[in-house]
């Protein structure tokens, strides 16, 4: 009677885990706009043979193996494009996810250790994010817990149809390499340390397991090799991590507060303390080695070979570090198990969405914010422009077209590249063929220049309404005097009204601008007028020297500049023209800040009005 008891305690337990999974990712799920990458996701949909979508949507325009792409093809054709349509199956898999952690944890340490585990899992911000976007990070997700799952099966139950277990394992081996190569990446782990867990009657079965996974992936093989080659094996824009990036990394995977922390210590102290027997087993071993691999490939491929490196790509080793906290922390007594289970989802459904606001729009950036304002503005102010900077129209596009809305809008990819000078270049002829009293600017999780702002400013100073996001902004501007709050502003001496120079150099301490006690991140903005004799390089240059000698912040000498020939677009016409650069943190009071024109080929400059500005970051 009493083991009957316990087994319908633990059911009740693990129903109100999964419906504690679902409702962590249903709530709200109507308002939750699709992120950047979903969109293209879906915009790389719009094809009408499966030929097409591994060519266009995916070898084309993807970083990511086809499985998801093609599953959403499917899905979509079927059920449509809308937020609440698109991410139910990624909140499925994601809850059959769930189930499959607690599984594992049953079979190999004890179900009050699944328990945990899944609660977790179903919880944190960080697992419900990357399990609910319409994206391979559910997907591979699953792919993993499947291959735990059955490799579990075949370590410690010993299954009488072993056969369906060693096709599940491969199976779902074959899975995480279509869904995600990361997830590729932990399932060959899993693998391989299969071969210290097997028994040596296993090694043929679960070999042949491995080559059959590996069979059914090679139709892929070329999508890979066309994709790795293409991108130079990584991600340029994501740059090298910084040193403390596992640290960061946990920070945010444990909601970015010191609580879940705590909790967890104490869990493992109690559990040392009041409870006996072993405080970890293998699963504890098998899982840190697994989210420690993880995190070792990523983080030294992307030091020695292209960066890769991003929150993402840890969620699917993530999963071993939950069985490592699970193993070491869940209550073996019953009733303090269920008051352990009930207190945990209390604390993660509290610090994920009440204190940490993890709602998908706050992480990832909002395009339909940015519609719903183009839209407003156009209805408002009949003479308009709108500009952005966003990674494709078609993203923005969607929402214009769910509000039916008539605003229009150009977009300009102004990144710090030789493509972004080309495209600020195009921007500021639209600024100034503009002869309408107002001006819009919009973007979002796209790298834009911080010119942009500053040169549409030159003509339309005044901010008239702003919406604000995480990673996304948009800022309605007219004509009219600059209202923004600056830190510091002065004129730049250039001698009367105009000069034409060959060199123009202005030099400050850092104590001139009043913000020597300050440890913030400060904006440095130069702001003028400028005329070229001929379309060569002239840059307008800002530098930090310290006791005498250039500045070295973040291993390079602190030299920051922007080429004049963005802004001005032909030779003996004035034009305005622009330098936006981000101080370092702790300078100090004599640190000597230069503002001037680089200008190798000597040419005559026209330069007037000049001024400095400085803006909180």
């Amino acid at each position: 009677m009493r083991s009957h008891m316990l087994f319908k305690t633990e059911n009740f337990l693990l129903i109100a885990v999964l419906v504690f999974a679902a409702v962590m990712r249903l709530w709200n799920i109507e308002n939750w706009t699709f992120t950047n990458d979903e969109l293209s996701a879906i915009s790389r949909l719009q094809f009408d043979s499966w030929a097409e979508i591994l060519e266009n949507g995916i070898k084309a325009n993807d970083a990511h193996p086809a499985g998801t792409q093609f599953f959403l093809y499917v899905w979509t054709s079927i059920f449509g494009t809308s937020e609440i349509a698109v991410r139910l199956p990624f909140v499925a898999f994601g809850l059959l996810s769930t189930f499959g952690i607690y599984q594992i944890g049953k079979i190999w340490v004890h179900k009050h250790a699944g328990i945990i585990a899944a609660t977790l899992f179903a919880g944190l911000g960080f697992t419900i994010t990357y399990s609910l976007l319409a994206r391979p990070y559910a997907l591979g997700i699953l792919g993993v817990v499947w291959t735990l799952l059955f490799f579990s099966k075949l370590v410690k139950l010993n299954p009488k149809n072993s056969f369906i277990s060693y096709l599940g394992f491969a199976a779902s081996l074959s899975l995480c390499a279509y869904t995600h190569y990361f997830a590729g990446v932990v399932a060959v782990a899993i693998f391989a340390l299969g071969f210290y867990f097997i028994s040596k009657k296993q090694i043929k079965p679960y070999l042949s397991s491995g080559l059959f996974a590996f069979a059914l992936y090679i139709p892929h093989i070329s999508v890979f090799l066309h994709q790795f080659t293409k991108g130079g094996g990584g991600t340029p824009w994501l740059g090298a991590p910084e040193k403390d990036a596992i640290l960061t990394f946990l920070n945010y995977a444990f909601n970015e507060t010191w609580i879940i922390w705590g909790m967890l210590l104490a869990f493992v102290l109690i559990r040392a303390l009041k409870f006996k027997g072993r405080l970890f087993t293998s699963i504890a071993i098998l899982g840190f080695i697994l989210f420690t691999l993880t995190f070792c490939i990523a983080y030294f491929y992307s030091i020695y070979k292209a960066p890769i490196f991003q929150y993402s790509v840890m969620v699917f080793g993530f999963i071993g570090l939950l069985f490592l906290i699970a193993d070491i922390s869940f209550f073996p007594e019953t009733k303090a198990h269920v008051a352990q289970t009930v207190f945990l989802m209390g604390m993660l459904a509290l610090t994920t969405f009440y204190w940490n606001d993890y709602r998908i729009e706050s992480r990832f950036g909002t395009f339909e914010k940015i519609a719903q304002h183009l839209d407003e503005w156009s209805e408002s102010k009949k003479d308009v422009q709108h500009l952005t900077s966003i990674n494709s129209s078609r993203y923005l596009q969607y929402y214009l077209d769910q509000y039916e809305s008539p605003a229009e809008f150009q977009n300009f990819k102004v990144s710090y590249n030789e493509a972004g000078s080309a495209a600020l270049k195009k921007m500021v002829n639209v600024i100034n063929a503009h002869k309408g009293q107002f001006l819009s600017y919009s973007k979002s999780t796209f790298p834009c220049r911080l010119e942009a702002k500053e040169i549409i400013k030159c003509s339309f100073p005044k901010e008239v309404d702003y919406f604000k996001g995480e990673n996304c902004e948009s800022t309605l501007y007219s004509i009219g005097a600059d209202n923004s709050p600056y830190c510091y502003r002065k004129k730049l001496a250039i001698d009367e009204e105009s000069k034409e120079t060959y060199l123009c150099k202005n030099s400050f301490l850092w104590q001139d601008f009043g913000l020597s006690g300050e440890d913030k991140n400060y904006n440095l903005i130069v702001v003028g007028q400028a005329k070229l004799a001929t379309l060569q390089e002239s840059v307008i240059v800002v530098d930090i020297k310290r006791n005498g000698k250039a500045l070295q912040y973040k291993g390079e000498i602190f030299w920051k500049g922007s080429d004049l020939r963005n802004f001005i677009l032909e030779t003996n016409q004035w034009g305005f023209c622009t330098a936006v650069v981000q101080l370092p943190k702790g300078l100090k009071n004599d640190d000597e800040i230069s503002v001037y024109i680089y200008n190798p080929n000597k040419i005559l400059i026209g330069l007037r009005n000049y001024e400095i500005k400085i803006s909180s970051n």
